[in-house]
């Protein structure tokens, strides 16, 4: 393993607990921190001249800056408002959009205006903004100069920013089915983009725009944003003098690592315009601190860390965004030009139809797509942006545009809707809820099935109840379920709607002077559009962000049915099993399948600990109620053998009630610039279970073929790898790093394409089923769930 990429594996390992810090996000820092130390090893997009020349002319609107003011003479300055995109009015978000889209299609800078400045964010600037203090200045900016390209095509546009807590929040539903995943926002996260205002884009290396929502990651936690406000000062939240939990660099990579595709890429993340709201999301949240620090009698302007961060020390300049310096990002001057209005709260949720109040734990969650489709307005039909973006792509390799709304989901097979349902299979779904309803176990989780009256029809009224179920919501009333009236005395201490006047409610921000000419800054605004201000920021308000409830019984398991059931468990959707892999197969600039070879690699999967599958165990005719057919722990020798630890794993761990899971491989590019991730499928059920995948790496009759391999399971935990001991008999392996070397020498251990890489792997005999050649898999990764970080002993140069 090199040095560089050793020494942060060990630093952060000295840092951090592995029982408190999941081990992939570890991996993820170290691997950016490593790849960016490097950049100047492998290829990089070259930067058009013109693009800083564009960027010092939309500077100017910044140091020429004249705020208008109102008519009446010594009013508030007219701030740009920046709204959580689902608070917007569909013609405030579609102005956005059109916006974005015509940046796209203007060339008068190589390639194109929005391509050119997301290249900024490239290899030579990644260095200088992150993993320091100018994580949270450079992107503030960033994001200034692309509003302010935004408004040059249109002037009323401001930025809006994406608010992942309230897709996070999502219980009836999985994130993965939020409403933000259609074509009335940021179009699919499954694979190519091909529907919403980005459909069919490329990147400067033609690549096509691909996500794969739903990766090892995390969306933005209300857990996480309450331990950085917990924070004083800024060395407190930002790297390398930070906690792991008050990370906010930290925290803002799960999300990129959690989308994947374009965005799970430093230099390519840009390119997807889900960058900028996602960071300007960040931002806000980076506001809500500043304004913190307002309140303690601290100026934020003057807080910035000493540092000893190579491009992250205070005077210099900001890499690629012209002449401001690193320490001006951290200037009050900013909140003179925008302001955010607050992100929509419980009970109204900003009166946004793609917003629902979890009543019982009082947070805004996102309306689900499916939902949305049955209750609500309709998706619009076909696609708005995608024919004028599609005229940019080469006409042999342009892809159709669907006309049907509904024919882009996430679900990977169509199903059958039935025309008519059993009233009895429904009055059975209604009962298994009527009986959950009373359980004191399941007080936690009633937030699953209750849902406040909003503006599309669906969930609770004063009379009734609306209940998914296989088939869809039905409805039934409350007195009906609960035997008692149609008050709600019995959730929440009688009070389901917190009083308006409530801490909860209060605003975040106070009135305070800005140090900047004396003028207000401007105050956070609530959804009504009217600015807030407040004087005291009360405890409660401190530490008042929603927490995530959680929930009681046994570990839940997945069902088909998305509804309580009697038994104290919550069932669970399990789709991230249904989700694909899509690569650009991108490799030096060249997004070409040809350029790419392909090696074989094992799977040894230990059962994950805390695993509890509903299989009893019948002995004599009796059956032993909560035993586990499958667990270890029925079977002593075995579970000698079999001990695991409690490493960490991301929030909302993902669970499969069948047991298949997902271990994904990642191959990181060293001397090539390029990655490549696919997944294995095991069996959680099951003590140990094996398996085989095919990863992509650098083919080598292009050259040297150097690649870091990984491998990780859908909660972030990392995997052992071990290597083949060369003329071993049987096959024995050895502690290594997973840093693999292939050259076109023979024995060959790649195939030219994956068809090859299969027939290798395989014995084809037309009278037997094919046969494996063992001796042919070089590395292998054991998933073995111990306490011990899992680089702990790697060789390294």
């Amino acid at each position: 393993m090199p040095r560089l990429l050793y020494e942060c594996f060990y630093n952060q390992t000295r840092k951090f607990d592995i029982t408190t810090k999941p081990s992939y996000s570890v991996f993820t820092h170290c691997r950016n921190y490593y790849w960016t130390k490097t950049a100047a090893d492998r290829y990089s997009v070259n930067i058009d001249p013109g693009v800083f020349t564009y960027v010092e002319r939309l500077e100017n609107n910044l140091f020429n800056h004249r705020q208008k003011r109102q008519a009446t003479q010594g009013g508030p300055f007219q701030r740009r408002i920046r709204k959580e995109i689902r608070a917007m009015t569909d013609t405030e978000r579609q102005a956005f959009f059109n916006a974005v889209v015509q940046l796209k299609l203007d060339t008068s800078v190589r390639p194109n205006i929005y391509d050119a400045i997301g290249g900024l964010h490239s290899a030579n600037a990644v260095q200088a903004a992150h993993f320091g203090p100018n994580f949270l200045g450079w992107h503030r900016y960033f994001l200034y100069i692309f509003e302010e390209a935004l408004r040059t095509k249109d002037p009323d546009v401001s930025l809006p920013y994406w608010d992942s807590t309230k897709d996070f929040n999502m219980q009836l539903d999985d994130p993965i089915d939020s409403i933000v995943w259609t074509a009335r926002f940021f179009g699919n996260g499954d694979g190519i983009v091909d529907s919403g205002p980005f459909a069919n884009w490329r990147d400067p290396t033609d690549a096509v725009l691909q996500r794969n929502i739903g990766s090892p990651g995390s969306l933005m936690t209300p857990d996480g944003i309450q331990a950085v406000l917990s924070q004083r000062f800024h060395r407190d939240i930002t790297q390398p003098t930070s906690g792991a939990n008050n990370d906010l660099e930290g925290h803002h990579n799960n999300v990129h690592a959690w989308i994947n595709g374009h965005m799970g890429g430093l230099t390519s993340s840009a390119y997807d315009p889900l960058f900028f709201l996602h960071h300007c999301y960040i931002d806000y949240v980076w506001e809500l601190f500043r304004r913190q620090q307002f309140q303690q009698g601290l100026n934020p302007q003057f807080d910035y860390p000493n540092t000893g961060v190579d491009g992250h020390w205070p005077w210099s300049r900001m890499v690629n965004l012209g002449r401001i310096r690193n320490v001006d990002g951290y200037h009050n001057a900013f909140m003179r030009i925008y302001e955010y209005e607050r992100s929509p709260e419980c009970p109204d949720c900003g009166d946004s139809p793609y917003l629902e109040c979890d009543a019982t734990r009082q947070v805004c969650v996102s309306v689900s797509s499916r939902a949305f489709r049955t209750n609500g307005p309709q998706l619009p039909t076909g696609n708005t942006f995608g024919a004028p973006v599609a005229s940019m792509m080469r006409s042999n390799e342009r892809m159709a545009f669907s006309n049907d709304p509904l024919e882009k989901t996430l679900d990977v097979q169509q199903k059958f809707v039935p025309t008519s349902i059993d009233p009895r299979t429904i009055e059975k779904q209604v009962n298994r809820v009527k009986r959950a309803v009373y359980n004191p176990k399941l007080a936690a989780a009633k937030a699953e099935m209750l849902h406040p009256a909003d503006n599309h029809g669906v969930g609770l009224s004063e009379s009734s109840i609306s209940i998914r179920t296989p088939f869809g919501r039905i409805k039934t009333s409350m007195s009906d379920i609960t035997g008692r009236s149609p008050g709600f005395d019995h959730l929440n201490g009688g009070n389901v709607f917190p009083d308006p006047n409530s801490s909860q409610n209060r605003n975040y921000f106070s009135d305070v002077r800005s140090p900047v000419g004396g003028s207000n800054i401007g105050g956070m605004r609530s959804n009504t559009g009217q600015a807030q201000h407040k004087t005291v920021l009360s405890t409660s308000e401190m530490k008042g962000l929603p927490t995530i409830a959680k929930r009681r019984g046994k570990t839940s398991s997945a069902n088909a049915f998305n509804i309580l059931v009697d038994n104290d468990e919550i069932v669970e959707k399990s789709r991230f099993i249904d989700l694909p892999m899509q690569n650009t197969f991108a490799m030096d600039g060249i997004s070409d399948v040809g350029r790419w070879a392909f090696t074989p690699v094992r799977i040894i999967h230990k059962r994950p600990p805390g695993s509890s599958f509903d299989c009893k165990i019948i002995k004599n005719g009796r059956v032993s109620e909560g035993a586990d057919f499958y667990s270890p722990s029925n079977y002593l020798n075995l579970q000698q053998q079999l001990r695991t630890g409690s490493p960490a794993s991301y929030p909302k761990a993902v669970r499969s009630g069948s047991g298949a899971s997902k271990v994904f491989v990642q191959a990181d590019g060293v001397s090539y610039e390029g990655k490549y991730i696919d997944y294995a499928i095991v069996d959680e059920r099951q003590p140990i279970s094996e398996t085989v995948t095919f990863v992509a790496i650098k083919h080598p009759k292009l050259g040297s073929s150097q690649s870091y391999i990984t491998a990780y399971d859908a909660n972030g935990r990392i995997c052992q790898p071990r290597c083949l001991i060369s003329g071993s008999s049987p096959p024995k392996y050895k502690i290594c790093s997973g840093l693999i070397s292939v050259t076109e020498s023979l024995p060959k251990m790649y195939g030219d394409t994956y068809g090859d890489a299969v027939m290798n792997r395989y014995s084809f005999d037309s009278q037997h089923c094919p046969t494996n050649k063992d001796d042919d898999i070089f590395l292998t990764f054991y998933c073995d769930y111990e306490n011990t970080w899992p680089w702990v002993g790697y060789p390294h140069l």
